[in-house]
């Protein structure tokens, strides 16, 4: 179909906290309009924005997807079953229309038919819960419970009961007997979200782990920053499938574009696309390893074909100790240092898409895993302990490589999401490239040494970073068949 004149208008986001929000990368990918993010801090500030004529229509998140709904002058029917709008089109006429994609976006985080007799547990009452519910209604699970911090006033606006099979309810955090035998679990609340409440889980808050629920087979957040939230670890630990909502947010977006410019897209091409690429352009990347396995260099040279900022933990770590790492350990002692490093580590870990190095031993505080792994994407370069560096390294040079390497190998696995050898030696070797500078007599022995360590450099900085996109597409691709759905083939990285 050809585009409408309501297709050239602006669109946006309507929320409070959006600062961080993924939507505007999202559209740009999408589409060919142009799209804000418009904070809004009060009812009277969402009145006031839904009358300016020059937005086509709206996206709206939190905490608007049911207020806003007093304002639209015609609701879609998912929407009006759901109780909840995430999205606004401006009809010609001048009239607001609200929709509800967040439930094909919800649905599409599981396999075709996996939620079907399912009995699927929804942590949270609020817009991208009611959303869940919906969707899981819809993919025939046996029973659906909402789980809520108060349950009598979410079922006055929740559509519960057994009435076409709906088999849905709302209990109190309380009423543990009634949600632990859940089967899908799904975390519909901003706890966990990045930055505010990163550090915290839901079912911790209410005194619960995922180990509680003995029969998990599945766990999905819809919270897509950070990347893996402290429920998602937890779950992912406890022996359950896991996905948090990026694919979620896409697929909602596609939707609102389809309604917006009245266009059908390509959604499984823009999917593929869409889930690798915004990773590739904004997932950290965290490199882990021995002390002297090149985590600095190679990490450098990654962050300049990544076009990102770099970030030497060590470094960081002396400059807000003012003190080098050897030079406290030896004065006060390896626990003063990890301490340290450990409120670094915290400080550093923003959610900017930056490559950080971490320090040898990082991984020996369980604390400092989480935050990796909460934070995106995790390397493991990994080489051979009789090739290690040990210079101005007091714990290499006390207890040997050997002995670190055997504790800590089991912790980097632990942490890392690909193992990326490193056992060459870079400069050496007698390639075309390096013949070539040896036969230069213009060149000093020095230069020519250093000339063929830089190609080297650059070298593995290229196939780090396919590395990395090869990772991301794989993820992607999991992600593509959703959760239930075992993938056929076990690639593994280079």
């Amino acid at each position: 179909m050809e585009r409408t004149d309501q297709a050239k208008q602006r669109y946006g986001l309507i929320g409070f906290g959006t600062e961080h929000s993924l939507s505007p990368a999202l559209h740009a990918r999408i589409g060919d309009y142009p799209y804000d993010l418009l904070e809004v801090h009060s009812e009277e500030q969402l009145r006031e924005v839904l009358k300016r004529e020059e937005y086509g229509g709206f996206n709206v998140t939190h905490p608007y997807k049911e207020t806003v709904m007093k304002y639209l002058d015609e609701l879609e029917d998912t929407a009006a079953v759901v109780g909840a709008v995430n999205t606004i089109r401006r009809l010609p006429s001048g009239a607001l229309r609200g929709y509800n994609t967040d439930v094909d976006g919800a649905a599409s985080l599981f396999a075709p038919g996996f939620l079907k007799g399912k009995r699927v547990v929804i942590l949270g009452t609020g817009g991208a819960a009611l959303a869940m519910q919906e969707a899981a209604h819809r993919s025939g699970a046996e029973e659906i419970v909402l789980v809520s911090r108060n349950p009598e006033a979410a079922k006055k606006r929740i559509p519960c009961g057994t009435e076409a099979g709906r088999r849905s309810r709302v209990v109190s955090w309380e009423d543990r007997e009634a949600y632990l035998d859940a089967e899908i679990l799904i975390q519909a609340t901003p706890i966990g979200m990045s930055p505010q409440a990163a550090d915290r889980s839901i079912l911790g808050e209410h005194g619960l782990a995922v180990t509680d629920f003995g029969q998990l087979k599945a766990a999905a957040d819809m919270i897509y920053h950070p990347h893996r939230t402290l429920f998602l670890q937890e779950a992912e630990a406890a022996g359950a499938e896991t996905m948090n909502g990026l694919k979620m947010l896409i697929v909602q977006g596609i939707r609102a574009a389809e309604i917006w410019t009245e266009e059908k897209l390509p959604e499984e091409d823009i999917l593929r696309e869409v889930l690798t690429e915004l990773r590739m352009e904004r997932l950290p990347i965290l490199l882990v390893g021995m002390p002297g396995s090149g985590k600095s260099q190679i990490g450098k040279q990654l962050a300049k074909e990544c076009h990102r900022r770099f970030i030497d933990l060590d470094k960081a770590t002396r400059l807000l100790a003012d003190c080098a790492p050897s030079e406290m350990i030896r004065k006060y002692g390896e626990e003063r240092f990890r301490e340290t490093e450990t409120e670094t580590l915290r400080q550093v870990l923003n959610g900017e898409p930056y490559v950080l190095a971490a320090g040898g031993g990082t991984v020996l505080r369980e604390e400092n895993r989480r935050l990796l792994c909460r934070e995106g994407l995790v390397l493991y370069l990994d080489r051979d302990p009789a090739k290690l560096a040990t210079k101005g390294r007091p714990l290499s040079q006390q207890r040997g490589t050997e002995a670190l390497y055997d504790e800590r190998r089991p912790l980097y696995l632990e942490t890392a999401d690909a193992v990326v050898d490193n056992n060459r030696n870079l400069g050496e070797g007698f390639d075309k490239f390096t013949r070539k500078l040896l036969q230069n007599k213009r060149l000093s022995e020095r230069e020519r040494s250093q000339s063929a360590y830089v190609r080297d450099l650059r070298s593995f900085g290229k196939r780090l970073k396919r590395i990395v996109r090869k990772e991301l597409r794989m993820m992607a691709e999991q992600e593509l068949r959703g959760l239930g759905e075992s993938p056929e083939n076990d690639e593994s990285a280079e």
